[in-house]
């Protein structure tokens, strides 16, 4: 390609549009606005976080929702280019160079597409917790005063609800006479896990946090639930709403345990971190819930301290 044309064709974008440059590249960039009310739809959500390369999948997905916006965007650049050598009597230049300046402009020119802001969405996801019960169909939490339990049997070693109750500072002996006998001794967690027991609609109820999380959160949380590592672990806010739910049958209790202290939740003791509705039938089904299940608390600590457990 001739030199004047080179210039030529810088000088077009320099007066026409405007595109961010970076000198070490020798590329020139240019944004594709979104609507403020653009999001990825459900399906998409699930899609991307039920992958085993979910990052890949959101990148595939994405590129295929603006492949034609970034081309509309290269075509508008080598129409403007066009016209500016029209405009200036190179025509004849254009027309003797086309395929070549057509090939210069797709290797120095950037569609950014709006990966962060999608990766930025919020999502709503059910946090399942597996502490043995799981192998169970979660029957474990089961227990009296459930209508399926029986007066006088105690709580399983692997049941979910016996890992919270340690987890909030309290053994099996307490909880066992809270759930038979209704002695809490002041206690808010004891009192409202009886209740949450005793209100369960159905038989397979998992021990269940409801949290929100940006896309990328939930992408992440999910590929170190795949791994396990071990003394990975994640703290969720005693704010966190919680409670036991059957995802299978459409039922659950009240959803209201009553957290007196922050979670210290291993990521090994976690079945899964799907969106609401991905795994069976989501509470915002089940309960007509618009969401705000998921606004209270939430992940406090992300990531694992390197001092921790």
């Amino acid at each position: 390609m001739l030199e004047k044309v080179l210039e030529a064709i810088r000088e077009a974008i320099e007066t026409r549009l405007y595109l961010s440059y970076d000198e070490k590249t020798d590329i020139y960039s240019t944004e594709i606005y979104t609507d403020y009310r653009d999001e990825l739809g459900e399906q998409y959500i699930s899609k991307i976080l039920k992958d085993k390369s979910p990052l890949d999948t959101f990148y595939e997905i994405v590129d295929e929702c603006y492949m034609d916006a970034s081309d509309d965007q290269v075509g508008y650049i080598i129409q403007q280019i066009g016209e500016y050598f029209q405009l200036n009597d190179m025509g004849a230049a254009w027309d003797e160079n086309e395929d070549a300046i057509h090939d210069w402009i797709i290797n120095h020119i950037s569609v950014n597409i709006p990966y962060r802001r999608f990766l930025d969405q919020d999502v709503r996801v059910d946090i399942i917790v597996d502490t043995g019960d799981e192998d169970h169909d979660y029957v474990l939490n089961c227990v009296y005063p459930h209508y399926n339990g029986r007066f006088g049997e105690l709580v399983d070693e692997k049941a979910s609800i016996l890992w919270l109750a340690r987890q909030q500072g309290y053994t099996k002996h307490q909880l066992n006479k809270a759930l038979r006998y209704y002695e809490y001794n002041g206690s808010k967690f004891l009192k409202s896990m009886a209740v949450e027991v005793l209100n369960c609609s159905t038989h397979m109820n998992a021990l269940t946090f409801f949290v929100s999380l940006t896309l990328m959160e939930a992408i992440s949380l999910k590929e170190r639930v795949a791994t396990k590592k071990k003394g990975d672990y994640i703290v969720l806010d005693k704010e966190t709403r919680c409670g036991l739910c059957d995802f299978w049958n459409g039922g659950g209790g009240v959803l209201e345990i009553a957290l007196e202290k922050d979670v210290l939740l291993p990521i090994k003791l976690i079945s899964s971190a799907f969106p609401d509705g991905c795994r069976g039938t989501g509470v915002g089904e089940i309960y007509g819930d618009d969401g705000s299940l998921h606004e209270y608390g939430g992940i406090k600590a992300f990531e694992p301290e390197k001092s921790a457990a």
